[in-house]
């Protein structure tokens, strides 16, 4: 899909990386999972503006890039001298050292827009009764994230209540609460009705994260043209001029073959500009207070959401849980196994629709030195036993010490 290489920003200090429809990160704490999950997101977001604006001319310098960086991801200390970012698709060219910034557009006209959604490790915070009073200031991720969440939770009323995975809970707002709007209740309806910031802290972390996946991958296509601003009208103008330099018509001959060709292609290309085609998740610490079963509930999810429409929503996951790893895997090993023409075998054992195409995954461990390394067996196709039972090797080895003690 894209190549992404970035060299001295945060602890990374050099990774080459080719991004698929999915990637998984893991590691220990300030290894820089984040810090590759962020310019992820900041660098398609870059495409994105780019291509809908038909534009190259989004940053003066390389200052404005390295500033609007550290405001919207809150990366300030991240960038030094050293610091080289390069991002390259079929649409866009993308490079950034301290000196210096290129931004190239390649191919404008096969890009479709996406929504683009980070999901912040401290999303928990949507449970604060007072949050709507607190978002103000500058433009950064968790102030996008919260209006994310304030968008999609009113399509939730009680009426209309979101089941929380397989936990017997449902989620709905509460628009005529003065506060406390959001609400965990019961699926009996008898337990408990109780506000999401009284709700345990599992709940208040899986509950936007599945409030979001499952807004933005549906029915957020179907709201998207039903309002409008005056900027949001403004940049459709704009928009409408750029592609019509692209695709000009003669007024002189208006019903020549060239011009209705040219009609056609703008409204093909301010289409696919225009209205979102796809949603691309980036989620931080998805396990986030989860029991394990959980943890496997959510990639199921996840993953099903993905795969069940036409749409080909994509992820990026950052993660310390082997859970998450050991459930990929599991999709990971179906997927092969569906490739190998045993797709009617496996219905019984997972979800059709939760299977991953082992095309389409990449998986990384993020290391404490600022390098990655894939952790997808070159011949099984599977993400490494070794790396999997390495995680817990050293617990076992600190019991197997104490055991001995007893003899």
């Amino acid at each position: 899909m894209a190549h992404l290489h970035i060299e001295n920003i945060g602890p990374i200090k050099v990774i080459d990386l080719d991004l698929k429809r999915y990637n998984v990160f893991i590691g220990s704490q300030s290894s820089g999972k984040s810090t590759i999950a962020k310019l992820i997101s900041f660098c398609t977001w870059i495409e994105k503006r780019a291509i809908t604006t038909l534009s190259d001319n989004l940053f003066a310098d390389a200052n404005e890039f390295r500033e609007q960086a550290e405001n919207y991801h809150k990366m300030h200390g991240y960038f030094n001298a050293d610091s080289r970012l390069e991002y390259q698709s079929e649409h866009i060219h993308v490079f950034y050292n301290s000196e210096e910034f290129k931004l190239q557009l390649l191919d404008k006209l096969s890009y479709k827009r996406k929504k683009i959604i980070y999901i912040p490790s401290d999303r928990n915070m949507v449970a604060m009764p007072e949050l709507e009073r607190m978002i103000v200031g500058t433009n950064t991720n968790l102030r996008s994230f919260t209006f994310d969440w304030f968008d999609a939770r009113s399509m939730y009323d009680k009426g209309h209540r979101l089941n929380i995975l397989d936990l017997n809970m449902e989620y709905y707002f509460d628009k005529d609460a003065k506060l406390n709007k959001d609400k965990i209740i019961h699926t009996n309806g008898k337990t408990y009705d109780i506000s999401l910031s009284d709700a345990s802290s599992g709940l208040q972390s899986v509950t936007p994260l599945t409030l979001l996946i499952e807004y933005y991958s549906g029915q957020y296509y179907g709201d998207y043209n039903k309002t409008t601003s005056y900027e949001k009208q403004k940049e459709l103008d704009d928009l409408s001029k750029a592609i019509n330099l692209i695709f000009p018509i003669d007024a002189n001959n208006k019903h020549n073959i060239l011009n209705l060709k040219n009609a056609v292609e703008r409204r093909s290309l301010y289409f696919k500009l225009v209205t979102p085609h796809t949603t691309d998740f980036i989620i931080e610490e998805p396990e986030q207070n989860l029991f394990p079963s959980t943890q496997a509930q959510l990639i199921n999810y996840l993953i099903e959401i993905c795969n069940k429409t036409d749409q080909q929503h994509s992820f990026t996951i950052t993660t310390h849980s082997p859970y998450i790893l050991t459930q990929l895997n599991i999709l990971l090993f179906a997927g092969i196994l569906e490739k190998q023409g045993k797709k009617e075998l496996l219905k019984n054992i997972v979800n059709p629709l939760a299977v991953i195409n082992p095309e389409e995954i990449g998986v990384f461990a993020v290391q404490t030195e600022g390098t990655i390394e894939s952790i997808l067996n070159d011949q099984s196709g599977m993400i490494s036993q070794n790396y999997l039972d390495s995680i817990s090797e050293n617990l076992s080895v600190t019991f197997q010490n104490l055991y001995h003690l007893i003899f």
